[in-house]
């Protein structure tokens, strides 16, 4: 049986709403983790909380302790552009951790990463291939991934304009990092839960249904979770 680990940082009744009754729950090293059984795979949920570093350590969690052979990751996003702002459901394509400058370094522009060729990191194509057969209507974007919650429309702007990003967050580049590292396949898709103009009040107010319908529109696309 295929075992897929999934990261969730805030969104875990979403989960809990889908998917009712654990095979398991537990908690270990301060991660609330609980195993279902999807299709023909096993997901093992990793409830991390939020930012970059709880999602690098989660990620790295379920890698090393229950051998997940796929990283997958839901959840509500910040828009950077008005035509994305309207989209209801977006698949990750890349993602640039927009906070890394290594710029005392020659050949680094703001984004790239030690030990990589460019500021932008695909997700695995063949799951993203998958996952666009089964939803042709959702548009593939490029995430800017960094430290902070993103709530001045100036900011939105600038990581559109300097990364020609489409959707800020806090944890996919972690993630996506993370599973690269080590080799394991990674897709996410995200739901935009405060526009450009948007704050933290327009996130709170949409979180808990945006996260809902996100989770749900994942687990409908059966092929990502057959052997």
């Amino acid at each position: 049986m295929k075992r897929i680990g999934l990261i969730v940082a805030v969104e875990l009744d979403a989960v809990k709403e889908n998917l009712h009754e654990p095979l398991w729950e537990k908690e270990e090293h301060g991660f609330a983790l609980s195993c279902y059984q999807v299709g023909q795979s096993e997901l093992i949920v990793a409830h991390c909380g939020v930012g970059q570093f709880a999602a690098i350590q989660a990620t790295e969690y379920l890698i090393l302790n229950y051998q997940v052979s796929l990283i997958f990751n839901f959840g509500v996003v910040g828009a950077l552009t008005e035509q994305i702002a309207s989209t209801p459901f977006v698949f990750v394509e890349d993602v640039v951790h927009s906070d890394a400058d290594l710029n005392f370094m020659e050949g680094y522009p703001l984004g790239r990463h030690e030990g990589f060729d460019s500021p932008y990191l695909p997700l695995d194509a063949s799951l993203l291939k998958q996952a666009h057969n089964a939803m042709p209507e959702a548009p593939l974007v490029r995430a800017a991934s960094g430290d902070a919650f993103i709530a001045s429309t100036q900011r939105k702007q600038w990581l559109h304009e300097t990364f020609q990003a489409d959707i800020c967050d806090m944890e996919i580049s972690g993630i996506a990092y993370t599973a690269a590292r080590f080799n394991v396949p990674c897709f996410s898709c995200k739901m935009v839960g405060d526009s450009v103009h948007g704050g933290v009040e327009e996130y709170h107010a949409t979180k808990e249904d945006i996260s809902r319908r996100c989770f749900s529109l994942l687990l409908s696309m059966e092929s990502l979770f057959r052997e």
